[in-house]
């Protein structure tokens, strides 16, 4: 294994966990979580992998990433908006800086995603034909959801329209000198977004950042 990839697997109940810390020089070091082996070996296994397919392919795109978090947390991101503002704007995110790209670092199982997501949506939908059931029996109750669902549609659009910030020490905030084009560009578009839906120190900072990246080109 390449000298700048280090792969830690320890015990932890039932399974094995696992990861990957990757150095940069001139950079903090990223350490990358992976999904957990049932042993020891299928979690170093998971190390190699990865190393090898990061050396292989390198990062992934930001429409491969944005794409994965929309499919993946349909019940958290509405818009493409609201994933920048997950990967650059919070601190502790699960995105990190890596070889002038943004990467994951917090390891996620789709196949489980997708069963959850599934049975989610199931349950929702049960949800609606009973409400849907009960309101016909009992027409008294027909007003009270009608005004459950107002309120979350209210809550939703209040979510998406509230101003933006930046944590200190974000993505958006704190990056490297050298990136890659696309995720150069997808900075940038988000940092115009922050200028223009951000609160006041936050507008502020994305200005700063926009002068700093396009004095750059």
């Amino acid at each position: 294994m390449c000298s700048r990839f280090k792969g830690l697997v320890w015990e932890f109940g039932p399974m094995y966990q696992a990861k990957v810390v990757v150095s940069q020089n001139g950079w903090d070091d990223v350490g990358i979580g992976l999904r957990p082996g049932k042993t020891e070996e299928e979690a170093m296994m998971r190390v190699v992998d990865w190393v090898k397919e990061y050396q292989k392919a390198g990062p992934a795109r930001p429409g491969e990433v944005i794409d994965n978090q929309m499919k993946n947390f349909t019940d958290l991101y509405y818009t493409r908006s609201q994933v920048l503002e997950q990967i650059f704007f919070r601190s502790g995110s699960g995105f990190r800086w890596l070889d002038g790209s943004v990467v994951e670092v917090d390891a996620h199982d789709g196949e489980w995603l997708g069963r959850g997501r599934e049975t989610w949506k199931a349950q929702v939908q049960r949800l609606d034909l009973l409400l849907e059931e009960v309101s016909k029996l009992i027409p008294e109750t027909r007003t009270h959801v009608q005004g459950l669902r107002q309120r979350e549609e209210k809550e939703t659009q209040e979510r998406l329209n509230r101003p933006m910030r930046a944590d200190p020490g974000c993505n958006a905030l704190r990056f490297p000198s050298r990136m890659r084009k696309d995720w150069k560009a997808t900075l940038i578009e988000a940092l115009r977004i922050l200028e223009r839906r951000g609160d006041d120190d936050s507008r502020k900072e994305a200005r700063e950042r926009l002068q700093r990246l396009e004095g750059s080109e």
